[in-house]
């Protein structure tokens, strides 16, 4: 959906809450958001991390950056390309960003070969 139409889809679904998905925007975008939210009656929320994070029992190496474009899935080819050469057995697991209209459809995805 185009963000142009948040209020009419609070409206349109009888939202009470919306939650932030997106990661490279400005503090002055998330308040304003925020705002248009709330005009609506609806409560606005940022999930936290820790309801977002998964946990592991093995070491973790974490590629992270502050914005888009920056390089993270090279990095983490090459840095898993070295762990495997290592004699290492490694997973990579990535925080999906769903564009899909229907979220529910990209809740998990699974990458097993490099055509996937």
């Amino acid at each position: 959906y185009d963000q142009n139409d948040l209020e009419a889809l609070i409206e349109e679904h009888g939202a009470t809450m919306c939650a932030l998905a997106y990661s490279d925007i400005s503090y002055d975008s998330v308040q304003s958001l925020a705002a248009r939210v709330n005009s609506k009656g609806c409560k606005f929320i940022q999930v936290p991390p820790s309801l977002t994070q998964l946990h592991s029992s093995k070491p973790v190496v974490a590629i992270c950056a502050t914005r888009t474009g920056t390089g993270k899935s090279q990095t983490t080819r090459a840095i898993a390309d070295y762990l495997k050469k290592k004699g290492k057995k490694i997973v990579v697991v990535r925080h999906p960003m769903p564009y899909d209209k229907n979220l529910l459809d990209q809740r998990c995805q699974r990458y097993e070969v490099l055509e996937d």
